[in-house]
């Protein structure tokens, strides 16, 4: 079993049988055990259930009964009565850190960040060496931009497990979030001498050389993710955005169709799709998708950033503007939806406007250099030429690749001759 999976709870058949009151009793409290480590998850539920109803158990053997069904409802994907069992465990005995943990980790499986986490931080309380404990919490606090302390808690995993691939893995995606490439690549590193075949340290490589901008690289490693592990979402949806960078429309959309087929009840695929379209032209198309990924996930900023794109493509810059707006009333520190509402102001020549949007889409995100490009053709177009050659330069230091941030610099170079 990997770090993050469920572990077997010892002592279970022993626990069980010491305070069995008949052979049937035994069998069944021996059965309770036997068949969740055979992962016979149904007849180990059935067994723990008639050990449970009993009577006869009590003290630590019926904790273990309740313990090895929840752990069994938790395979089945049983959240809810895994919970139950996993809290009527804590309520038999509150020190037993394996109980807390499991409970932090079905509610976890059903997206409440906000309960599992007092529950995992009791389990560390209990059990300090607690590897899988930690691993959830850090997960747990990088989704919530956390991301020091989520390495505080990978780091204290690795302290446990120093040879783990996996958690080389977490901890060197957590650097890349904090833009720390430099460690985030030494983990990587690691964790591949550990294992080269560990389609986690490969897909995470992959994710920090495309936060660098190697997209080549990034590919190559994401690829060797996705032939490890052929349903790796992430990895499809990554590779796809470093595609997308080198303007290879057709392997990107052919990867955010891939999301689509292993998931097509998650958002994010009809997303990269819609965006793949508006960089083919296909407007009608990528609309559709953002409409879709809307309907999957109404409270996400970026399908009504996609579609205020695909708006402004088809030159619809009524209706393109309420994208803008309603994407940023949902993410006010999206970058991006100040960069579009700009370009229909630009548009429609409210260069007053476009400049306070794109001033703020530099401010949340000042490495992007095509913000810059943008306001250095208004500052051009406004007359303020020394503006415009500042920001130009500056679009080129970001994005060396940029040929129109260098015409622009010869462009006015050239007037002031």
């Amino acid at each position: 079993m990997g770090c993050c999976a469920p572990r077997p709870l010892l002592v279970l058949v022993v626990g069980l049988a010491v305070f069995s009151a008949s052979p049937a009793a035994a069998d069944d409290g021996a059965d309770c055990s036997q068949r969740y480590e055979e992962e016979k998850f149904d007849a180990a539920i059935a067994a723990c259930t008639r050990a449970i109803a009993s009577g006869r158990y009590r003290g630590r053997a019926l904790v273990n009964a309740h313990l090895t069904r929840a752990l069994s409802q938790t395979a089945k994907d049983e959240h809810d009565r895994a919970i139950a069992d996993f809290t009527a465990a804590i309520r038999l005995d509150p020190t037993r850190a394996a109980a807390y943990q499991g409970r932090g980790e079905s509610h976890l499986a059903q997206g409440n960040q906000e309960r599992a986490l007092p529950d995992l931080n009791e389990a560390i309380r209990l059990d300090p060496k607690s590897v899988t404990a930690f691993v959830y919490r850090g997960v747990i606090l990088g989704a919530r931009g956390e991301h020091d302390r989520a390495i505080s808690d990978f780091t204290a995993a690795i302290q446990i497990e120093p040879f783990s691939a996996e958690l080389r893995a977490r901890r060197a995606d957590a650097y890349r979030s904090t833009k720390d490439y430099e460690r985030a690549l030494a983990d990587a590193d690691f964790a591949l001498q550990l294992d080269p075949n560990s389609a986690a340290a490969r897909k995470t490589r992959g994710h920090i050389f495309h936060s660098k901008a190697q997209y080549d690289r990034a590919i190559e490693d994401l690829t060797a993710a996705i032939r490890l592990e052929p349903d790796n979402y992430s990895a499809y949806l990554v590779r796809g955005g470093a595609y997308r960078h080198k303007r290879d429309y057709d392997r990107a959309l052919a990867d955010a169709s891939a999301m689509i087929r292993l998931d097509p009840n998650t958002w994010a695929g009809y997303y990269a799709r819609g965006m793949s379209y508006i960089d083919t032209g296909k407007f009608d198309q990528a609309i559709a998708d953002f409409e879709t990924a809307m309907r999957i996930d109404p409270k996400r900023k970026e399908p009504h950033y996609g579609r205020g794109r695909a708006y402004l493509g088809k030159g619809d810059h009524q209706r393109a503007m309420p994208d803008f707006n309603e994407a940023i009333r949902l993410g006010p520190s999206e970058a991006g939806a100040y960069y579009g509402r700009a370009g229909v102001h630009h548009d429609v020549g409210d260069h007053g406007a476009a400049l306070a949007d794109l001033n703020e889409a530099i401010r949340l995100d000042p490495a992007d250099g095509s913000f810059f490009f943008s306001r250095g053709i208004i500052f051009e177009k406004t007359g303020d030429l020394s503006s415009a050659l500042a920001d130009f330069r500056q679009a080129l230091t970001l994005d060396p690749k940029n040929d129109d941030a260098a015409q622009g610099v010869r462009r006015i170079e050239r007037r002031d001759r």
